[in-house]
């Protein structure tokens, strides 16, 4: 039977790197997030993006169960048009 979840209880989230979850490499993660591969290293220096994992020497991919974290975290701000402010 399953188990209710109180209000003011922790939901776990899946772990990652877990069996159902996926490494991407830096041109899957750069259609995901949009950014630069700069911007994403600058973003996670200052801890604003998850880091890397390396895979193999000179291979690094990320877990789509992070990006997705970090997608859900971002919050939208429509763009400023500045001829119409």
């Amino acid at each position: 039977m399953d188990r209710l979840i109180r209000d003011d209880e922790a939901v776990p989230t899946p772990r990652a790197g877990g069996p159902s979850d996926r490494l991407l490499y830096w041109p899957r993660v750069k259609d995901i997030t949009g950014l630069s591969r700069t911007t994403a290293w600058r973003m996670q220096k200052a801890g604003d993006f998850p880091p890397p994992v390396r895979v193999s020497t000179g291979r690094f991919g990320w877990w789509q169960s992070d990006l997705d974290r970090w997608k859900a975290s971002r919050t939208f701000r429509p763009a400023v048009n500045p001829k119409l402010a």
